[in-house]
């Protein structure tokens, strides 16, 4: 059967493209690193790196999210350490304050102090994170104090929520409600409030209840703490699992897309020597340059 030039020439010009695409695709690898640039160079790599990174990408977001709830709790930790310490004090006033010497003078001292300390413990109840009250669930104020009362102007049992993983969700605020005792009738604004009144009218009997209501308050603020130490416990061994997740995804991926150097340079000198083979070989067959085809 004879073959026409025009076929002959065709069959030549397939030849050389394919065997100056596999060259390419040798020289690509060494000089991307990767192994995999396009679907189309392993399609069941490429499907499982694009899964892959879809769950890299659920961990970068999960981390994102937990240095949010990190930032809410530490505010939090904080501000009711600081209020822990004053409770303290309030408590080492009114046993002063039952000090059988102490005279008018002291006693009113004492009790400014109380009224100040007070006043403190309003600015930390109402502790905000990027505009938000840490303490009052949605709104932007937990407390409203004024010289004679005290109000929760926050949203009782409220959770405000961080997804630390696919199926973990925390609250990342504390309920002011409950962690200052307006949920018992008997706030601590209130307690201090009384106790410092009762200091200046020198009545024993009621600043010894007060301080034993004192105890109670106090005793909330740790159990709050409580909380919080253990969803920041909860948090950072998430973050722990992430981090460990993106590394493990990482050596997957670099395992699937990454280029093998020795394989890739064998590779290499096979296609050059393929595609000078063919070259040489078409040279030899052929009167008319390719190149008049090629065109």
């Amino acid at each position: 059967m004879r073959v026409s030039d025009a076929s002959r020439f065709e069959a030549n010009q397939t030849a050389i493209q394919n065997s100056l695409a596999r060259l390419n695709s040798a020289q690509r690898a060494i000089s991307t690193g990767k192994r995999i640039m396009l679907p189309s160079d392993s399609p069941l790599d490429a499907a499982f790196a694009t899964r892959l990174r879809s769950q890299k990408d659920d961990s970068d977001r999960h981390l994102r999210s937990i240095g949010d709830a990190k930032a809410w709790l530490s505010v939090q930790d904080s501000a009711l350490q600081s209020s822990s310490s004053l409770l303290a004090r309030v408590k080492e006033l009114s046993v002063q304050a039952v000090n059988a010497s102490l005279g008018p003078e002291g006693r009113d001292a004492i009790a400014t102090e109380l009224d100040g300390i007070r006043n403190q413990l309003g600015l930390l109840a109402n502790t905000t994170y990027q505009g938000q009250s840490v303490f009052g669930g949605f709104s932007t104020q937990a407390v409203d104090l004024t010289d004679t009362s005290a109000t929760f102007n926050g949203t009782p049992g409220a959770r405000v929520e961080r997804r630390v993983s696919d199926n973990q969700v925390i609250a990342v605020n504390t309920d002011g409600n409950t962690a200052f005792g307006f949920d018992t009738g008997d706030d601590v604004f209130s307690v201090i409030a009384r106790l410092s009144s009762n200091i200046r009218a020198d009545d024993a009997t009621a600043i010894a209840a007060d301080s034993a209501t004192l105890d109670e308050r106090a005793t909330g603020l740790r159990d709050a703490l409580g909380v919080i130490g253990t969803r920041a416990q909860l948090v950072d061994s998430t973050a722990s699992r992430h981090e460990d997740d993106k590394v493990t995804i990482g050596a997957r991926l670099s395992e699937i897309e990454d280029t093998d150097m020795t394989e890739a340079a064998v590779n290499l000198a096979q296609a050059s020597q393929a595609y000078e083979s063919i070259l040489a070989m078409i040279a030899k067959t052929q009167q008319t340059s390719l190149l008049n085809f090629l065109h």
